[in-house]
């Protein structure tokens, strides 16, 4: 095997020799020199013939070639010299040459890493090592091997090269590491049941307990008397006569089995346990009972976990079932504000159409008409968002992106809010940056964003206190910080500050309290635009200051506001509507813009006004006295004379549950109060937008 070893090395560079080659030592006595010791039989000194050399080099090959292990040969660093085929087979090289000199115990690591090491060095100094280690393929296979390490010595007996065998024995680690892993499994299983084992020998009387029967009855092992009596007299007292008439019945009356549960008393504390105990009664072969085998359940603690857990489950349920209330409560008085709200926005927008088409006013009036018109608009989102406050988190809200001056924008919000300082007797200031702020946002929703926070600082703001309004630029950010010099936030406050519903200080001023949604929605708003917004306080009376920072762009187009198109084809529409200022203000608009109106109150008088005035659209509220709005349209479609005139809800109500309602009633469309004088024109002239996702076709959805 050393020569084997050595002419592979002086032949191939250390791989295996090819048929037919000659050693060194052969070249040599070609040449005409005498043999050297290479060429003798160790153990006898005899002269090998090259014949002979062959022989045996092809024998050992095939060993090798032939084992299922992975052999290698190294130099005495454990550099890498040759590897056999099925070595290369096991580690998933498909060629060996890149490996050729790389060390064999850097292939391990961590701990292992040292044990290959160590194994080196011992082979190197003669001796065997052996050990066993993880060490995955090439490919990254996972594999454990079982490694011998030995020297291959020259002809003077020393050290030459080194030659490791590993083997394969995945397969028996996995099986082992299964097998200790079942155990500790039981084990724990064992320990966590609570179970222990009994054994009676009926012909010596011996009764043998389980550790765990000894734990349970509070007992060593020496302190037991090994017998009937004994266990007995571990058995509570009140439960005694009952269990030994159930076991020795279950004797006399030939019965297989005994079962019982029951009380014991602890030696070790005197505390009483719950224990289930029962057995199986072996008998010979004439029938008589020789031994009984039985098992002691601990049920203490399983039945208080078990009662625990049915607390539990009856606790969650019970607080489900709240959330689920409170959720449902929350959507209907959500959609009950947002009902009483949108009524009186609706004669604001109709009577502004009616401004425009009237003689103007002076500059007062003209400031008051554009006034209202942007607080229209966002009156008119904010009541969107109180219909739906989930729609952020869920990500339902999409923007009327447009290039933007922020300047502009945070200025027209502070002028509109300054109103609202004055009358509270708070001094407002206002710093604007000199140059404009461009980026690409929803000029709208970003005016509600500040607007919040304004109408926030206002709120907690006491008389003779100040808030300060700041737009700077920071880099290419926009930063708005409102800082006031009201009562301040506490830590427990600040925790929950821009979650929905959250409200703060409601105990010193109701008139402070609110829905709780400004703070939410301002900071999903600025999240959606890509910005942040934060909030510090120093605590309670120390003021507050919100800072919202938002990216800025390089381009800026301002937006233009055209003037109200004109009508298009004139239509026949008839509103139905119980508020009287909603109804005139919406006829007066329609019909300066050329289309026939009429108007009823409620639902009879409304069908039979069809009936003589055919109307192409009916706009129709829902909330109506008497009939309400899904009665009305039902009774259209069941009209033959009415069923093609095109029905519009118009409500506060604007849920999924109540466009699939007004839907289901046979309403083509469902407009949110108050719909924009634009909507209605393209509901008119057939441009409206197909229903899709539940989305009402209200402000603030997207066209």
């Amino acid at each position: 095997m050393v020569k084997m070893s050595r002419m592979r090395d002086e032949q191939s560079g250390g791989g295996v020799c090819a048929p037919g080659a000659l050693p060194a030592a052969a070249a040599t006595r070609q040449a005409g020199e005498e043999p050297g010791p290479e060429d003798r039989d160790g153990r006898t000194g005899r002269r090998v013939t090259d014949e002979e050399r062959r022989a045996a080099e092809e024998f050992n090959r095939r060993i090798i070639e032939a084992s299922p292990d992975c052999i290698k040969v190294m130099d005495l660093e454990g550099r890498l010299q040759s590897m056999s085929a099925g070595g290369q087979q096991l580690l998933e090289i498909d060629d060996f040459e890149p490996y050729r000199g790389a060390r064999w115990q850097d292939f391990w690591q961590g701990e292992q890493h040292e044990a290959a090491a160590r194994a080196v060095v011992e082979a190197r100094a003669g001796g065997m090592a052996r050990f066993e280690g993880r060490c995955p393929t090439v490919k990254g296979t996972p594999k454990w091997w079982e490694v011998v390490i030995a020297p291959l010595r020259d002809a003077r007996g020393l050290p030459e090269r080194l030659i490791a065998i590993s083997r394969d024995v995945t397969v028996r680690w996995l099986a082992d590491e299964a097998l200790r892993a079942s155990e500790q499994r039981l084990n724990r299983a064992q320990e966590i049941a609570h179970l222990g084992s009994w054994e009676l020998d009926h012909e010596t009387g011996r009764l043998d307990w389980s550790d765990e029967v000894y734990r349970i009855f509070g007992m060593a092992p020496r302190e037991f008397g090994a017998s009937y009596e004994a266990f007995l007299d571990a058995v509570h007292p009140d439960d005694r006569t009952a269990v030994n008439d159930a076991y020795t019945g279950s004797l006399r009356e030939g019965r297989d089995t005994y079962e019982i549960e029951h009380r014991v008393v602890r030696r070790s504390t005197g505390e009483v346990r719950v224990v289930r105990e029962k057995c199986d009664h072996f008998r010979d072969g004439s029938g008589r009972v020789v031994r009984s085998v039985g098992m002691v359940h601990d049920i203490t603690e399983y039945a208080t976990a078990v009662e625990l857990l049915r607390q539990s489950e009856r606790r969650q349920r019970e607080l489900a079932a709240a959330l689920r209330d409170t959720d449902r409560r929350k959507d209907e008085f959500i959609a009950a504000l947002s009902h009483e709200l949108r009524n009186p926005l609706a004669p604001i927008g109709y009577s502004l159409f009616v401004l425009r088409q009237a003689q103007p006013g002076g500059e007062q009036a003209r400031h008051a008409l554009a006034v209202i018109e942007r607080q229209l608009g966002h009156l008119g989102c904010i009541v969107d968002d109180l219909l739906d406050v989930t729609r952020i988190s869920r990500g339902m809200v999409r923007l009327q992106h447009r290039s933007i001056d922020l300047v502009e924008v945070v200025r027209g919000v502070a002028e509109d809010h300054r109103g609202v300082f004055v009358a509270a007797g708070v001094r407002f200031e206002v710093r604007l940056a000199a140059i404009p702020m461009r980026l690409d946002a929803d000029a709208t929703r970003l005016a509600q964003v500040v607007g919040n926070l304004l109408q926030n600082a206002a709120k907690f703001t006491p008389r003779g206190g100040s808030v300060e309004l700041a737009l700077d630029r920071e880099g290419n950010a926009g930063v708005l910080r409102i800082a006031d010099t009201g009562v301040g936030l506490d830590a427990e406050v600040m925790s929950r500050l821009f979650q929905p519903f959250s409200q703060g200080c409601q105990s010193l001023d109701r008139s402070r309290g609110g829905l709780g949604l400004g703070l939410a929605l301002a900071k999903g708003l600025v999240e959606l635009h890509g910005g942040t917004v934060e909030a510090a306080s120093g605590g309670g009376g120390c003021g507050a200051t919100f800072t919202v920072r938002l990216p800025l762009s390089a381009e800026y187009e301002p937006a233009v506001a055209g003037p109200p198109t004109a009508c298009g084809a004139c239509r026949r529409v008839l509103i139905i509507e119980d508020n009287d200022d909603a109804a005139d203000t919406l006829r007066e608009a329609l019909s300066l813009s050329g289309h026939v109106v009429r108007t009823a109150r409620d639902g009879p008088s409304g069908i039979e006004a069809a009936r003589e005035f055919r109307p192409e659209v009916v706009l129709c509220d829902i909330g109506l006295p008497g009939m309400d709005g899904f009665e009305v349209a039902r009774t259209f479609r069941a009209d033959a004379r009415l069923r093609e005139a095109r029905l519009v809800a118009v409500s506060g109500y604007a849920l999924p549950e109540d466009l699939e309602r007004s839907s289901a009633a046979g309403f083509d469309h469902h407009l949110a109060k108050p719909p924009s004088l634009a909507q209605i024109e393209d509901l008119l002239q057939g441009r409206a937008p197909p229903r899709s996702n539940g989305a009402a076709d209200g402000p603030g959805t997207p066209r």
